[in-house]
């Protein structure tokens, strides 16, 4: 089974020959290509062309692109969702990516949660105002060659108290209601939080800190992430069924090659 196949089918709650490992490297692959990571958004070649070659040396069997979360920001703030420079070089790159990668690997997009956007000192928002940036958030992903991908996702790179992830999480449904639409697996990350009380809407999800993959199968998530850290020598960690593995996390910048090619092969070890 070819990695593209694997990673649509076992993060959709389907039968695949094992579980996927999903990096967030794009820190490591701006460090590979010798460029600052947001100077690789800068032009759709450099993109392209930088994470194709991560791939390789690292064995990624999926690439996660996670445009600049400010640029995103922007662009949901001013309603303008289609007019940031950046995210036409991640509309370019996608399209390319897909025509060079064919089914050898996944291609996921990571986009900022509306909490994330929302944020101020009071707090994460109010539910008209996050049901707002997460429609918005769907417009930017609309415009991104979503048939080309083959995960659909949101980050939120926040420590969500309870009451703001029960605000969120409807928020997201027209967003998991689009990847349905394209027949693709939809992702949700959160940096730091426990388990929404009926699953997060995601076909999977993952948490860095809180709630466990054992804690978000239990409320009706598909599939589940458990955290690695690429930046320590430990083992890839014991999955519960139903798990596959995420980063713990951006890959540190400094990550060595070898760590990643033998978390890959204990990866495809398991299968």
């Amino acid at each position: 089974m070819e990695a593209r196949h694997r990673t649509r089918r076992f993060l959709s709650g389907e039968e695949a020959d094992r579980p996927p490992f999903l990096p967030l490297a794009t820190a490591l692959t701006a460090r590979l290509a010798q460029v600052d990571p947001v100077e690789l958004f800068s032009e759709p070649q450099l993109l392209t062309q930088s994470f194709i070659e991560a791939a390789a040396v690292c064995r990624f069997e999926c690439i996660l692109l996670r445009p600049p979360q400010d640029a995103v920001a922007d662009a949901v703030r001013s309603g303008n969702t289609q007019g940031s420079e950046a995210l036409a070089v991640v509309r370019e790159a996608i399209s390319r990516l897909r025509t060079l990668l064919q089914d050898r690997i996944a291609i996921g997009l990571v986009l900022p949660g509306p909490g994330y956007i929302c944020r101020t000192e009071e707090g994460a928002g109010t539910r008209s105002e996050l049901e707002r940036a997460a429609g918005r958030l769907l417009q930017v992903a609309q415009s991104l060659d979503p048939p080309s991908l083959d995960v659909l996702g949101i980050l939120e790179d926040l420590t969500l108290a309870p009451e703001v992830l029960a605000e969120i999480v409807p928020s997201l449904s027209p967003f998991w209601n689009a990847a349905r639409y394209y027949s693709m697996p939809s992702l949700f990350i959160a940096a730091d939080a426990g388990p929404a009380a009926d699953g997060d809407g995601a076909t999977a999800a993952g948490r860095w800190r809180g709630a466990t993959a054992e804690d978000l199968l239990a409320t009706g998530t598909p599939r589940a992430g458990v955290p690695v850290d690429p930046g320590s020598a430990a083992p890839l960690p014991p999955l519960p069924p139903g798990g596959f593995w995420l980063s713990a996390g951006e890959v540190p910048a400094d990550t060595e090659v070898r760590r990643m090619q033998e978390l890959a092969a204990a990866a495809q070890a398991v299968g």
